[in-house]
Parts: C-alpha cells; structure tokens; sequence
C-alpha cells in the first residue's frame, strides 16, 4: 500500500526485468518514488541507478480497484536516473513527473533520462516535454495479448506480454549485471516469466 519501487540516499544500483502491478482494493501511492536526499538535494554521492526494461501498471479506471494510485514514476529532490525500454500504464496522474527545479536540471541528457519507453493511457503522460526525458517517448497502445491485472480480484496471474511486439528497446550498458534484450517492459513478449509458477499474486 505504498510505492512499488523507492529509493533515496545516493542509490546507484541497477535493476532489470521488474514488475509491478498495483490492483486491489487499498491505496497504492507511486509506481516509482525517487529522491536524492530530502533535506539536501545535492548531497553526494547523488541517487542515479540504471533501471532498464520495467513494467508498471497503475489502476486508473479499473472497474474492480478505486483510482488511488498516484504518478508512473515521481523523480524529485535532485536524483539522477537512466530509466530505458520501460513502461507506465493507467496511472490517475503523471506516467513520469519530474518534480522540482532540482531533477529537472538534470532533463535533456543531464544525468536523468527516461528513453525508448511506453505512456499510455495515464491521466497525463508527463509534466514536461517528453522530448525533454529522453529519445523515443512512445505514446500508442502496444495491446495487451490478456489482462494486465490478472483478475477476478486482482490474485489471478496477469499477461503483460503485448500483442505488438515492441522490439526496439535500446541496448544494455555494458558491464555483466545487464541482459542484453531488445524488447520494451518487464518480461520477454516471448516467455513471461512471472507465469513460470515461483510468483505470486495473493493479496498479502
């Protein structure tokens, strides 16, 4: 019942092949919540990980869940990122807000980009340019081939597999952390891997 993914204090981690579907009957808040450090913005080392090929799935006009998620992704309070082949989708506010002159001095290939990534269907899909976060802001409906939230009541494994396989995803920076995929989202369009039976979806 808070943000699905939430860092501060300087992360510089990496992160790949991440889900997060934010369907039942409570709040959700963030899909992403990221800051620096609250009460000093430019205190180093700076946040700045390295996030490639997410899904987020927010609950805007879900007929099962009440709208009370919040933004795709809120980067504030001076953090850096490398957000690529990613997606927000249905969220009540922002797919991406940059929020505060601090983060935003970071936009336009500064130390914080968002690139070769899916806003659809959010309420708004940033509060600025998205030409501003990064190359290839893609805004259509890549479809999904089953329901996103699984269903009945949120617990039943979803498919965010897209009928339209988005395969231009860019490529991974080097170093050995990092799969080297060409596709956008969480998961392979070709093998999801949360229905391979080690996860689950039960309200818990």
């Amino acid at each position: 019942e808070d943000d699905s993914l939430d860092w501060t204090f300087g992360w510089e981690g990496n992160l790949q092949h991440f889900v997060a579907i934010q369907c039942g009957p409570n709040e959700h808040d963030n899909g992403i919540e990221a800051d620096n450090f609250e009460s000093n913005t430019t205190a180093k080392p700076i946040s700045d990980p390295t996030i490639l090929n997410a899904t987020f799935i927010g609950d805007r006009n879900n007929p099962s869940v009440p709208a009370s998620s919040d933004d795709g992704a809120l980067l504030r309070r001076g953090t850096k990122a490398m957000i690529a082949n990613s997606m927000w989708y249905s969220f009540p506010q922002y797919g991406v807000n940059i929020d505060g002159s601090d983060s935003q001095s970071y936009l336009n290939g500064n130390g914080l980009t968002v690139a070769n990534s899916i806003l659809f269907r959010n309420a708004s899909n940033s509060n600025v340019a998205t030409n501003q976060l990064g190359p290839n802001i893609i805004k259509a409906n890549p479809g999904f081939n089953g329901d996103p939230y699984g269903r009945p009541g949120c617990g039943v494994v979803p498919d965010v597999t897209f009928k339209n396989n988005v395969n231009d995803g860019v490529a991974a920076p080097g170093g050995v952390f990092f799969d080297s995929v060409g596709y956008i989202g969480g998961v392979d369009p070709d093998d999801q891997w949360i229905d391979d039976g080690w996860t689950t979806f039960a309200d818990n």
